[in-house]
């Protein structure tokens, strides 16, 4: 990949892309990571095809001060139950769960997120795509055994470390694959 590949916005400003976003009603679009709202900065460690983790911080750092919490909170709540039950969903859920956990337990203002229905909801599109996550080795599933459903664990790992419920089996048992692929 190299900066001229139009698929990959680097350096993009996360603070337009947001407000884009918001303005059109497609907080759902940027959490999938639709070409448009895409952000990926220099330095990102990001491995998807947007950095969900950067545009959340932003969202939270940035127009919590411009916005009232309450609209901002049903908005990326409204787009998070809109895009949980979609495979590409499944990961951008999951930092926006993580980045609410790890604020809320480091006493850092929140947007006060419906964590037990956005866990429960993703405990439930993980378990409808555990199979496919089990064979996704792309991006997210890089270095695990289980693939992406191994990096699921993780995140389900650190939710519960951040205060949060586990989404996903435990990351101490290794997933099985049952069926031939």
């Amino acid at each position: 990949m190299t900066s001229n590949d139009s698929s990959i916005y680097y350096c993009t400003d996360p603070i337009k892309i947001i407000r884009e976003a918001l303005e059109k009603n497609e907080m759902d679009r940027l959490l999938l990571g639709d070409e448009k709202y895409r952000h990926l900065g220099k330095y990102t460690c990001d491995p998807g095809i947007t950095d969900i983790s950067a545009l959340m911080g932003c969202y939270y750092n940035i127009f919590m001060k411009e916005i009232e919490p309450k609209k901002l909170r049903d908005i990326l709540a409204d787009a998070i139950f809109s895009v949980v039950n979609e495979y590409e969903g499944l990961f951008p859920v999951a930092i926006c769960l993580l980045k609410e956990l790890y604020r809320k337990q480091r006493g850092i203002a929140i947007l006060d997120l419906p964590i037990p229905e956005i866990t429960e909801a993703l405990r439930q599109s993980i378990a409808k795509y555990r199979m496919r996550l089990i064979c996704d080795d792309s991006m997210y599933g890089r270095g695990y055994d289980d693939r992406s459903l191994g990096q699921m664990r993780h995140f389900s790992k650190l939710a519960v470390e951040y205060g949060g419920e586990s989404y996903c089996e435990s990351a101490d048992e290794p997933a099985t694959i049952t069926q031939n692929l």
